[in-house]
């Protein structure tokens, strides 16, 4: 494969030889068959000197941005070549555990900024709705709503529609979307001034949160059910299919259901660090219009989902329904480790993935710079050549001014002899 690239180089620059060098003939056939040459006092050496200072100049233009494409591309294709078979064992190894260790970090991260009240502070008074920003994350908001029990949604409606529908089929700023697998989904964000249309790739989970008794029930009253908190994390992430040019740590919903007889109470978190700095009343708009609209119709579209049928063997204690997300806290079921292991366990696995993956792509970057290509390292002389050549076409240049300069005065004399 190596050997046909470096033909196909070959191919190529031969191809741009020949038309950098009749590019520049063009000019030089056209000053000859022009009568005005012999006008201008330019001989057989100003034409040569024309041709070196036209060679020179498509040279420039032309050669640079193929050459330049040629060789990126070629150096992309050797660290894929190379890179490919030793990554592919190991990411078929890892490819479940390195999932599930990311799904539940993005949880985590997330819950550690819903669970803690004192750090978001109120800005954008709107009827209806609660904004909130966090203090230390500048960027970071969190619009909060609530839904009273006359509202016709239910907990099982509102999980259902974000894990069965698409984001871009209720979000306003979503243009289009395409779901890529295992949690994985590829969305094209909408453009307004001043922002440009952005493209992402997030990886997405769900989970059920622990309450503060680990969803045991009161002892004051037994017959009281624990509140029912679920969050939907989502955060950036990479795919070899789909380029990525907005990057959000912190993203999702946290849904809660305080007591059976209340509403549900509904918090967004939307990260706009990825966008640079914004000016106010941008994301007054998106905070306090494109959010809330997306989530009305979110839930216009849960209110339309049928009722599951009832299960049809008993629900016990700790599993809940079949819709219900598996809880945050309980490893076991998400591939971790047993009850029974220490809690620095999960910890120090993804730890020890996070430096797996840093020592691949080091190996990856070193095999970049050991094996390039040697017809692509531009040797000494040619850069010698280049200075040479700039400077000789200016030399030429001044030659051609001053010589033109001196047959024009002397033309000029002899005009003014003549009349005398």
């Amino acid at each position: 494969m190596a050997n046909n690239e470096l033909v196909q180089h070959r191919q190529t620059s031969n191809r741009h030889l020949l038309f950098l060098l009749s590019l520049s003939l063009l000019p030089i056939y056209t000053f000859t068959r022009s009568r005005w040459i012999p006008r201008l006092g330019l001989d057989q050496i100003h034409l040569v000197l024309l041709q070196l200072i036209f060679t020179y100049f498509f040279s420039q233009r032309f050669s640079s941005k193929s050459a330049s494409r040629s060789t990126n591309a070629l150096e992309e294709d050797n660290i894929l070549v190379e890179g490919e078979e030793e990554v592919e064992g190991k990411k078929k190894k890892k490819k479940i555990d390195t999932s599930e260790c990311t799904t539940v970090g993005i949880a985590k991260s997330l819950r550690e900024l819903v669970d803690r009240p004192s750090d978001w502070t109120n800005v954008f008074p709107t009827p209806g709705i609660e904004i909130l920003r966090h203090r230390t994350i500048s960027s970071l908001y969190a619009v909060r709503t609530e839904f009273e029990e006359d509202h016709s949604l239910t907990m099982e409606q509102l999980i259902r529609c974000i894990r069965e529908s698409k984001q871009w089929e209720w979000d306003r700023m979503c243009e289009c979307g395409e779901d890529l697998g295992d949690g994985v989904t590829w969305v094209r964000l909408k453009g307004f001034w001043p922002i440009k249309p952005k493209e992402l790739v997030m990886r997405s989970c769900m989970f059920r949160l622990p309450g503060p008794d680990n969803g045991s029930r009161s002892v004051e009253d037994p017959s009281s059910k624990p509140p029912i908190r679920i969050l939907a994390a989502s955060s950036s992430t990479t795919h070899p299919l789909k380029k990525s040019t907005l990057e959000i740590k912190f993203a999702g919903y946290l849904i809660e259901q305080l007591s059976s007889s209340s509403g549900l109470r509904v918090t967004q978190i939307v990260d706009l660090s990825g966008f640079g700095a914004l000016p106010t009343f941008v994301i007054k708009a998106i905070v306090c219009k494109f959010v809330p609209s997306s989530l009305r119709k979110l839930v216009g579209l849960a209110q339309r989902l049928p009722p599951l049928p009832p299960p049809t063997s008993p629900i016990t204690e700790g599993s809940g329904p079949s819709w219900m997300p598996p809880l945050l806290m309980n490893e076991s079921k998400i591939g971790g480790p047993s009850v029974g292991s220490k809690p620095s366990t999960e910890s120090q696995r993804l730890k020890l993935e996070i430096d797996q993956l840093k020592k691949i792509i080091n190996d990856l970057q070193n095999q970049k710079d050991k094996n390039k290509s040697p017809f692509l390292v531009r040797p000494a002389w040619i850069d010698k050549f280049n200075h040479l050549s700039l400077a000789s076409v200016v030399g030429t240049s001044m030659a051609i001014c001053l010589s033109f300069a001196i047959k024009k005065r002397l033309a000029n004399r002899r005009e003014k002899v003549r009349w005398m």
